[in-house]
């Protein structure tokens, strides 16, 4: 018995040791405000027309040839600061560029550039070194503007990576 008292007092004291540390380490931590954000907007598979322009944003749809129908409102203030696009397709696509746009509340274009699959199945574009203002009332889409295409993609998707600086 005396043994069984001794144990629990020894866990008593180790409890109060590991308290202790635990208070002693939180008390050190310096915790950095998160200060950017990173929306994601995607479509469904789809195999583009020549000379189309599509739209897509936060709803995981199909992209329409119409701009309106996928809006991604901003939840808080803040800069755009870089874009990832990344699209893949199921077959060898030829090598006429795509243009690439954040479409700002129906209004205004930020032109991400052009690239193209060269050749491939898979294009990736990055456009770093933004700094547009989207207040948390404003919405965008993602504007796709394809070429006349000798070899189409088929079944591609898209998956874009917007990162936000907070205000």
């Amino acid at each position: 018995m005396d043994n069984n008292i001794r144990s629990k007092k020894e866990m008593l004291i180790n409890e109060k040791i590991v308290e202790e540390k635990i208070k002693e380490r939180s008390s050190k931590l310096e915790i950095t405000p998160i200060n950017y954000y990173v929306l994601k907007a995607i479509h469904y598979w789809m195999s583009p027309n020549d000379a189309a322009t599509y739209y897509f944003g936060s709803l995981v749809k199909l992209p329409n040839t119409t701009q309106g129908y996928s809006k991604y409102y901003i939840p808080l203030t803040a800069k755009l600061k870089r874009v990832d696009i990344f699209c893949d397709s199921e077959g060898n696509t030829s090598n006429e560029d795509v243009s690439y746009y954040v479409r700002k509340n129906g209004a205004s274009d930020i032109s991400l550039g052009t690239t193209n699959f060269g050749g491939t199945t898979f294009l990736r574009l990055v456009k770093d070194g933004l700094n547009e203002l989207f207040l948390d009332t404003d919405y965008f889409e993602i504007k796709v503007v394809c070429p006349t295409w000798i070899t189409n993609p088929t079944n591609w998707l898209h998956n874009v990576n917007l990162l936000f600086e907070i205000l």
